[in-house]
């Protein structure tokens, strides 16, 4: 999708239409409209010029009050033997925390995970992915974040509970360890 294309245009009139809609319903606490959920890309984020003229278009106005990231490094390190976070999301996050900082809105990663297509098997979902989970919540809290999703809680490889017994995975345990230091 380009900036300057009419997919472009009917993205931002649609954020327009639910910042108005939300202001109508919820006239003295509307609900926060987050988006886009950018990320997903091969360029450095500085030089994505959807993510800039996004922020201009819908934060300038206060269509948008969150940016939302998203991102899957699809990389554990060396065949899953060290983290990968820090090969691709962190650099990724810092780029696109600069700009949601330089537009005064908050960057949270609204759907993260350690490898996108549903992950791998006996490796996303296992003790291995843990290391790369908490590389992810450490350093995405570290850089400012304020809100980390994970794709997903049930479903595919990567979820924190698996799919069909509902046992958690480990790295169920990782993000309640985390929430309670």
């Amino acid at each position: 999708m380009t900036p300057s294309g009419s997919d472009f245009n009917a993205l931002v009139d649609g954020y327009r239409q639910v910042h108005s809609m939300a202001q109508a319903h919820w006239p003295n606490d509307p609900p926060k409209i987050m988006g886009p959920c950018n990320g997903m890309v091969h360029e450095p984020p500085t030089l994505n010029t959807f993510w800039q003229d996004f922020i201009k278009a819908t934060v300038k106005p206060g269509y948008t009050q969150v940016l939302v990231m998203h991102s899957y490094n699809n990389d554990g390190g060396d065949n899953w033997k060290k983290p990968g976070f820090l090969s691709q999301t962190l650099v990724q996050a810092t780029a696109m925390y600069r700009m949601a900082t330089n537009a005064d809105t908050p960057l949270w990663c609204g759907e993260c995970g350690p490898h996108n297509g549903g992950g791998l098997v006996n490796i996303t979902d296992r003790i291995i992915s843990s290391f790369w989970y908490l590389d992810a919540l450490g350093g995405l809290a570290r850089l400012g974040l304020q809100q980390h999703g994970r794709q997903a809680l049930v479903g595919g490889h990567y979820a924190l509970l698996q799919e069909t017994t509902h046992i958690p995975n480990p790295d169920m345990f990782v993000l309640i360890l985390f929430n309670r230091l």
